[in-house]
């Protein structure tokens, strides 16, 4: 068995044959910035979505309308953002969850972009759900976000708060065309 010493000399000669190796690799294995399957038009589509103009941005909560129908999305927000305070382990409506709010997962009380935000939940539900199989309401995926991840139990559909839930969702989401 031979002793190996790492000499200074030794290690600088591997390293620069890493490099060496990476390089060639980044040589070889990358052509004009193009993957593999993809041409400059979806390049180019992809990259208009994160262009100032493309990103939803939700509404400003001072716009929230008055009478009894801003009370109820007024209320869907601030169960949105202090969940826990009305269903988490000491909740005043009911102890119900793990202590998150939906805000946890859902930022900016689901209006930031690229926050998980909630703009186009209104246009697109009710919808069929892969994890189910069965077409799903707004309140259905409420409940789902309660039970799952919040840990949960579902809260009845009758309820103000799950109407607040709702309404709030579908006001944040007033401005976006079915389907998009």
């Amino acid at each position: 068995m031979t002793n190996f010493k790492a000499s200074p000399a030794r290690v600088s000669i591997l390293l620069m044959s890493v490099a060496s190796i990476m390089i060639l690799f980044q040589t070889i294995g990358c052509s004009s910035g193009k993957q593999h399957g993809q041409d400059a038009d979806t390049l180019t589509s992809v990259s208009s979505l994160f262009e100032e103009d493309h990103v939803w941005k939700g509404p400003d909560s001072s716009m929230i309308p008055k009478g009894d129908e801003g009370k109820l999305i007024s209320y869907g927000r601030e169960l949105l953002i202090h969940t826990s305070k009305y269903f988490g382990p000491y909740g005043s409506i009911s102890i119900n969850t793990n202590g998150m709010s939906c805000q946890n997962c859902h930022l900016d009380a689901g209006t930031r972009p690229y926050g998980n935000n909630l703009g186009a939940v209104a246009s697109t539900y009710p919808k069929l759900s892969p994890r189910s199989g069965n077409t799903i309401t707004i309140a259905d995926k409420v409940n789902e976000c309660m039970t799952r991840s919040m840990n949960g139990s579902p809260i009845d559909t009758a309820t103000k708060e799950m109407q607040a839930y709702v309404s709030y969702i579908k006001w944040l989401g007033k401005d976006v065309k079915k389907g998009e």
